[in-house]
């Protein structure tokens, strides 16, 4: 079905603070109406991707100026690179009665960086043959620097993860090793692959195991621990069965914790364990 011309003009009135003399849309400016309060930028094409009408917002996000006439102006050279292929695939997936969508970079007629969430479709006449295209795209610009600012992040905290001097291992919620950085692996003398997914209490010593079980039940069940935040000296495993007495810390990243082997080369220290 299809809601009727009239009620349609009716819904709108009732959208806009009008003068009292108007009571009665086009079609057309009912449709113009409803565009220009979208947030996306909404453009018409001809069949060689050619600018035929803009929305409002679209030449703002756009930037350009509203004297300005974009009628012929063609839509595909504001692509470059892999960008322009992606737009091509688009138009042409349209003109075949599919949907072309991509994410591209585009400045604006201002030379402002801006990054586009694209969608291309057919606007077909009677015949259902493709008549205009259809054009419909998202400023994603503030998505894409977050998700840049994220990558940076997360690579500086690796960065720092692989070339601290103590040991970073992190562990999920069910007590399983998920990072082991190269302090750790020359500490205890385990490979990352090896320990990857494995139980962290094969680096404890046998007779500590139950009590680090113990607190890791106790705070996953109820939240509350007496161990995070703080350093305290317990007893650590290497591969070769030899004890070590370390220095531990304990943080809330996915249960992250940062070891130091103390007087680890201390003989009369070791013999005592």
């Amino acid at each position: 079905g299809y809601l009727p011309d009239a009620l349609l003009n009716y819904l709108l009135l009732l959208g806009w603070s009008l003068d009292d003399r108007t009571e009665e849309f086009t079609r057309e400016e009912m449709l113009r109406r409803i565009v220009d309060t979208s947030p996306d930028c909404i453009a018409t094409l001809d069949l060689d991707a050619r600018l035929l009408w803009m929305s409002k917002p679209c030449r703002r996000a756009m930037q350009f100026d509203d004297a300005q006439d974009i009628a012929g102006m063609p839509w595909l050279d504001q692509w470059q690179g892999v960008d322009l292929a992606h737009a091509k695939a688009a138009v042409a997936a349209a003109l075949e009665g599919g949907t072309g969508r991509f994410i591209g970079f585009a400045p604006t007629a201002q030379e402002a960086e801006r990054w586009w969430d694209v969608i291309v479709t057919a606007i077909t006449g009677l015949e259902g043959k493709p008549e205009r295209l259809l054009m419909v795209s998202r400023d994603i610009t503030a998505l894409k620097h977050a998700e840049t600012a994220s990558r940076e992040s997360e690579g500086n905290k690796y960065a720092i993860v692989q070339s601290a001097l103590d040991c970073i291992i992190t562990v999920d919620h069910e007590g399983r090793i998920t990072e082991f950085n190269p302090a750790a692996e020359s500490t205890f003398d385990h490979a990352r692959a090896d320990v990857i997914g494995k139980r962290y209490d094969l680096l404890i010593a046998p007779s500590l195991r139950e009590q680090y079980r113990q607190h890791l039940e106790r705070y996953l069940a109820t939240g509350e621990t007496t161990l995070l935040g703080r350093r305290f000296e317990t007893t650590a495993l290497r591969a070769d069965g030899s004890q070590f007495a370390e220095v531990h810390g304990l943080e809330q990243v996915r249960l992250a914790g940062a070891v130091r082997p103390r007087h680890e080369h201390d003989a009369r220290l070791e013999r005592k364990l």
